[in-house]
């Protein structure tokens, strides 16, 4: 998977990092601590290819 995106934050005094990673069909949402798996939970949204529609360098009109 791809990182998209790294947020830092602090619960409870504790320093965590969310990050966002994707690749095709998945989004993946993950809370690390340490560089560790925070809590052992991943939330995912899965896309079905079917309705997935990717033109790089062209636009919809």
């Amino acid at each position: 998977m791809i990182l998209f995106q790294k947020i830092p934050m602090i619960f409870e005094d504790k320093a965590y990092e969310i990050r966002v990673l994707y690749n095709d069909t998945r989004i993946s949402v993950v809370a690390f601590q340490n560089n560790y798996p925070a809590n052992g939970y991943k939330h995912h949204v899965q896309l079905s290819r079917k309705y997935i529609k990717y033109n790089p360098g062209k636009s919809d009109k």
